[in-house]
């Protein structure tokens, strides 16, 4: 009897059917997709995506992924045939169910999945479109509030700042409507750096918005002091002319202190002061036995001080108040005070303490003490009681 023979077109049909399933079910199953949802950006306007997986069949060439609505019952939603172990879509919220039908090598369909039930939760995509202001100054004295605008807001959305290594929390979180937002952060809790808006809807879809600092406006804040400083000698040649001697003055600094945020700020004051010796505003009952002491004291008797001192600065309550301690040295010059002068002019020390009051805005009062010590031929020491103004640049 002859034997029959398979058609020769048949027999390559198997064979590349077999190559086929070989090459597909020798391939490492470690990265299949991940069940759950992503958000597609290729288009205008973000869609969020749903994706299915299911167990790769063995020996199935397709899949038939067949998704059902329920709607008081069951109806047909969505068909779709692929090679793949999963399917992309974008379902609107509602509860559904779905079942997988792999067809093998013959293009026979197998036995179904068991229904598997899901349930889309209305979900809205933040997005946020403007902000104002862009940055928060840590050396200027201001509300920190955050103004956003942009889509989606919900009343339960969670908003915050974050980078790499930190997260600000608002202390206050106001979501006017869907389109605004208003936050309130507190100012000692900022950190310098460059953040995300961060905004958490319900469902878990959130949204990053870059482009807002946290910094410092300028590297040092300027401080212009003006002050009246009258002086007191303590011991040496001017507190041997007489124990009320009384000498009034002025002074003027400019100062220079870091405006980072630390536990002491540094910095450094170019100051300049001027005494003289005046008949009213001399405390004592021998004035003309005083005067005679100096050379011309009604017409000239004075001491200019030219000061470089060092500042460490103490700030509290946003700077409404600092207390400032400087230290530092200078050099004099005497006129009109006879055996004082040493060549007209000499060196001194000074140390100091002030304390800074906000009036208003710029505006502070200042009040302190400075300890002087001058080295002429007999050592001098003198204490100066100062209160003033300061403008804050």
């Amino acid at each position: 009897m002859a034997q029959n023979k398979l058609p020769g077109s048949f027999v390559l049909y198997i064979l590349f059917s077999l190559i086929i399933c070989t090459n597909v079910f020798s391939q490492d199953n470690s990265n299949m997709p991940e069940a759950g949802y992503f958000i597609d950006y290729s288009e205008a306007s973000p869609r969020i995506m749903q994706r299915l997986v299911w167990e790769k069949e063995e020996y199935a060439l397709r899949y038939e992924a067949e998704i059902q609505i329920y709607e008081d019952f069951y109806y047909p939603f969505f068909l779709e045939s692929t090679e793949n172990i999963f399917i992309e879509l974008n379902l609107p919220p509602g509860r559904y169910r779905y079942r997988v039908t792999p067809f093998d090598l013959l293009g026979q369909r197998g036995d179904p999945t068991e229904w598997k039930q899901i349930e889309i939760i209305a979900a809205f995509l933040p997005q946020v479109v403007r902000f104002l202001p862009d940055r928060f100054f840590m050396d200027r004295n201001q509300d920190r509030v955050l103004n956003l605008a942009g889509i989606n807001f919900q009343p339960e959305s969670v908003i915050y700042l974050s980078n790499s290594s930190n997260k600000l929390t608002p202390v206050t979180l106001n979501i006017i409507n869907n389109e605004r937002a208003v936050l309130v952060f507190d100012d000692m809790e900022l950190i310098p750096g460059d953040y995300f808006i961060c905004i958490q809807n319900p469902g878990g879809l959130e949204t990053k918005t870059g482009g807002f600092n946290i910094g410092y406006q300028k590297p040092f804040d300027v401080f212009i002091r003006a002050a009246y400083t009258p002086v007191v000698p303590l011991f040496g040649e001017l507190n041997e002319v007489g124990i009320n001697l009384y000498l009034q003055g002025y002074s003027l600094g400019f100062e220079f202190i870091s405006s980072s945020r630390t536990s002491l700020h540094g910095g450094m004051e170019l100051g300049a002061s001027v005494f003289f010796l005046n008949s009213l505003a001399t405390f004592s009952s021998d004035y003309e036995g005083i005067k005679n002491k100096f050379n011309n004291a009604d017409n000239g008797a004075f001491i200019a001080n030219l000061d470089l001192n060092f500042s460490l600065q103490k700030r509290y309550n946003k700077l409404k108040n600092a207390f400032t301690f400087r230290f530092g040295c200078g050099s004099s010059f005497f006129s009109g005070f006879g055996d004082i002068n040493v060549g007209g002019q000499t060196i001194h020390f000074n140390a100091n303490i002030s304390n800074m009051f906000l009036l208003y805005e710029i505006l502070n009062l200042d009040a302190g003490v400075d300890f002087t010590v001058y080295f002429t031929k007999n050592p001098t020491g003198t204490i100066r009681p100062r209160i003033g103004l300061i403008w804050r640049l």
